[in-house]
């Protein structure tokens, strides 16, 4: 580890490598949003979002969620339910109440809602600071709850409702929401007495009128459905938002190969005099990469796509390939510098690192199961 100037790549591998280490052996996935944990036979999922600025020095910002992922799409069931049904997968269905973002100011932990990090040695401390806080304070306290009951105990707390000023009231209406879908789905006493504190809530806080709408918009429809119908409901529009997620996931693989094929196409067109190209066979059925010397004598590794395709053309998840750069160099024995998202090289190759590299990528599935 040393103090030199700290890159974005630099922090994404420590946030890889960690993650590996702390949050891979209690469960946890990488996601769209970040990663999460979903537990007690889908009810309930845990989970954060980590996220990087740059400006000079990088910022760390993680956003902390818990929450019941169908929950979020009555919500907008309630929001949206006079507009296209695609307007309900215009939100993001991770970002659930309580929202708890990495301002722990709010427990007077930090006193800003980031952390600046300038040189390698800031980065490894921050990084494991965060993932600290998430199990310590997040994880632990979520992840042993069985039920809606206990759910609903923990975010109905005045805590997640005053957290939220006068600046950031629809958030605190937005919480007030969700947190009326959950008692209603508890049981009858629990829907009575969030009514009542929302009643005299509103009486004593200047919500605006917008806020105010959407909350009777919340009350008309949670009056008008009975548990078992909300809970079928929020079932049903979760797998046509999965559905439709699907659909996405493939237009955007299609539209990302066309644009790698060109941009393969013109970085081919400018490279200039280069000797003779070997093809690796086998690593991606999708188009493999090649191996190749440049005009200064540098090996060049240039793929398909990377993380290369499945048979279906989709990316693969393999966590290996998210510091393909370590694997190729640890197999090579040579330093790897990562350029451009399909293209690697290598500056000074030793005589035999050539050969060596379309062994290993031709080798690569065979032996997968021995990189760790």
């Amino acid at each position: 580890m040393t103090d030199k100037d700290v890159s974005s790549r630099y922090i994404d591998g420590v946030e890889k490598r960690l993650f590996k280490e702390l949050l891979t052996p209690l469960g946890y996935k990488r996601d769209d949003s970040g990663f999460a944990l979903r537990i007690n036979s889908n009810w309930i999922s845990i989970g954060s979002t980590f996220v990087t600025f740059d400006y000079g020095c990088k910022q760390i910002k993680s956003t902390f969620y818990a929450g019941i992922p169908w929950i979020k799409f009555l919500y907008s069931q309630i929001k949206y339910r006079d507009k296209l049904l695609i307007h309900y997968f215009d939100i993001d269905p991770h970002n659930l109440f309580p929202v708890s973002t990495y301002d722990y100011s709010v427990f007077g932990k930090y006193d800003s809602d980031f952390f600046m990090v300038c040189t390698e040695e800031e980065a490894e401390q921050v990084v494991a600071e965060v993932f600290r806080l998430f199990i310590t304070d997040w994880h632990n306290r979520f992840v042993n709850f069985h039920t809606l009951e206990e759910f609903y105990k923990e975010v109905s707390r005045p805590y997640y409702f005053e957290r939220y000023d006068l600046r950031s009231r629809g958030l605190r209406a937005y919480t007030w929401v969700l947190v009326l879908i959950l008692a209603r789905l508890v049981g009858e006493e629990e829907y009575v007495q969030c009514k009542g504190r929302l009643s005299e809530e509103r009486k004593n806080f200047p919500y605006y009128e917008k806020d105010i709408l959407e909350m009777d918009q919340a009350l008309e429809f949670l009056n008008t459905h009975t548990p078992s119908q909300l809970e079928t409901l929020g079932h049903q529009l979760e797998e046509q938002y999965n559905e439709w997620k699907s659909r996405e996931k493939k237009r955007k693989a299609d539209e990302q190969k066309l644009a790698r094929l060109e941009k393969k196409k013109k970085r081919t067109e400018v490279d200039g005099a280069v000797k003779p190209i070997d093809r690796v066979v086998g690593f991606d059925p999708q188009g493999d990469p090649e191996v190749r010397i440049n005009e200064e004598g540098e090996l060049e590794i240039v793929f398909e796509f990377m993380p290369p395709l499945n048979e279906d053309g989709e990316e693969n998840d393999d966590p290996i390939f998210e510091q393909f750069d370590e694997v190729l160099s640890k197999a090579l024995g040579v330093e790897v510098l990562w350029d451009d998202r399909e293209f690697f090289r290598i500056v000074h190759p030793q005589p035999d690192t050539k050969g060596k590299a379309i062994d290993f990528l031709n080798r690569f599935w065979k032996i997968r199961h021995t990189l760790g």
